[in-house]
């Protein structure tokens, strides 16, 4: 089984992956790690897309992440898109939640790089992308609806994920 999780930054999506990995015994592909190398130093697009591709190849997989990179130089062939469209409240609650968390413990995430208070306030800062593409995400998951596309699975609360995971466990059988 392919899966594809999509979401606004914060929502969760390497969260749900690595659940729904571990439930159905199947790889995780967390694109964050991917793309970013040590020091925020960001992988060239012709590597980044050929580690991807080569994850990609095999049987079963969990995917998260919203690279446009991967979503436009790739053919990705997946048997279910999930996607979590929580309320802007939400996200930004989830997101000073887990920078707290990065900031003041130093947890480390993509290749041991880690989250500081200088970084909160760059121009790149992960609060001005959620803003900048919250909206965004929302116009790209109306256009899947209004296509109607097959195997798309919304999940609007955290009381759907068990559900889910029920759900692809019972199909992959």
């Amino acid at each position: 089984m392919k899966i594809s999780i999509r979401g606004v930054s914060c929502s969760g999506k390497t969260t749900l992956a690595k659940l729904i990995a571990k439930e159905l015994g199947i790889p995780h592909i967390e694109l964050d790690e991917l793309f970013w190398l040590p020091n925020w130093e960001q992988r060239a697009l012709h590597e980044f897309l050929n580690l991807v591709q080569d994850k990609l190849e095999k049987d079963s997989w969990v995917m998260d992440g919203n690279y446009s990179k991967v979503y436009n130089n790739l053919k990705i062939q997946y048997d279910y898109q999930i996607w979590l469209d929580y309320s802007l409240l939400k996200i930004l609650l989830r997101y000073f939640k887990r920078t707290f968390d990065r900031v003041f413990f130093k947890r480390k995430i993509c290749n041991g790089n880690t989250e500081t208070i200088r970084s909160l306030f760059s121009s790149d800062a992960l609060l001005i992308w959620i803003f900048k593409t919250y909206w965004k995400r929302k116009r790209e998951l109306s256009k899947l609806e209004k296509k109607g596309v097959n195997n798309l699975i919304i999940i609007k609360k955290e009381g759907d994920i068990k559900g889910t995971i029920e759900f692809l466990r019972r199909v992959m059988q």
